[in-house]
């Protein structure tokens, strides 16, 4: 496990995220750095970001999951965020289809 290198290339694709538009390169960014640390909720929980947005629901909720069950390393906002995006997605077929019965 290699920590900075892990924050090295977690850095490198959150600026291709949030900075420069440059979506197509930061999934294999993100899952290289999970190579690196495995368990870094914070790179799990931006990593399920990025899976959203590319409609990869089904891996996003494995990869939520895991950051919640290494959410020790998190700040408490980091653990409430985690477990309520997560809570909300698992809730999401129910709302929905409570939404289609009206």
């Amino acid at each position: 496990m290699n920590q900075a290198e892990a924050q090295r290339l977690f850095k490198e694709a959150n600026c291709f995220w949030f900075g420069e538009g440059r979506y197509n390169k930061v999934l294999p960014l993100y899952r290289e750095a999970l190579k690196h640390d495995p368990t870094d909720p914070v790179i799990l929980y931006q990593l399920a970001n990025v899976l959203w947005g590319f409609e990869k629901f089904d891996e996003m909720t494995e990869v939520l999951e895991l950051a919640q069950q290494h959410q020790e390393r998190l700040s408490d906002r980091g653990k409430i965020m985690t477990g309520l995006v997560l809570g909300c997605w698992k809730l999401l077929p129910t709302i929905h289809l409570t939404l289609l019965l009206l």
